[in-house]
């Protein structure tokens, strides 16, 4: 991880739920990618990266998508009791997984942002949809509920969470230089 600037909107979280052993057994990721650029998306991301560390120890007994759902309702709440008045255009994507190692699941809830997995055997892409909602979008009702999945991983399979922090790259395509864009993304890393 390396922002483009010296400070930006994208942020990621890890976070151990259960360790057994001294080896961790189930833990949470997640990555968020914040409004704005710069200074902009440095103060939301700081913004947001408090709320998601405060809440996301509550994966040990709720839902990604009911924490989801808490970090949105806690995002919104701190920029409407501010009177910002860019708040309605300030909002994150972004996702939350917990890997559970000991029955073998990840569960996923994402807004805007969606989880990746490349089964290690046969190289098929699973793709677990994110709602379509921004965190913190105040055209979005505060008690949205997100949607929750959960599937079965395996040994060496590949998990991909990602902002467009990577995908909105300029590369150069048939002497062309345009933005990467999520699917030649994924070909590469198929």
């Amino acid at each position: 991880y390396k922002p483009k600037d010296i400070i930006g909107g994208d942020f990621y979280v890890f976070y151990p739920l259960q360790v057994q052993d001294g080896v961790c057994t189930k833990y949470a990721i997640g990555v968020f990618d914040c409004t704005g650029h710069g200074v902009s998306g440095g103060i939301l991301a700081m913004l947001g990266l408090s709320i998601v560390q405060n809440l996301t120890p509550l994966l040990r007994t709720k839902t990604p998508a009911v924490v989801l759902g808490l970090i949105n309702n806690q995002f919104m709440a701190t920029l409407n009791n501010g009177n910002i008045a860019e708040a309605k255009h300030a909002g994150m994507e972004g996702c939350l997984c917990v890997v559970d190692k000991n029955i073998n699941t990840i569960s996923f809830s994402g807004a805007k942002s969606n989880l990746h997995i490349i089964n290690s055997k046969t190289n098929e892409l699973t793709i677990l949809k994110a709602n379509r909602v921004n965190i913190g979008d105040n055209s979005s009702k505060e008690k949205f509920e997100f949607t929750n999945h959960t599937t079965i991983v395996n040994e060496g399979d590949n998990i991909y969470l990602f902002s467009d922090g990577i995908t909105d790259q300029y590369v150069t395509i048939n002497g062309k230089n345009q933005k990467l864009k999520t699917k030649p993304f994924i070909s590469y890393l198929i």
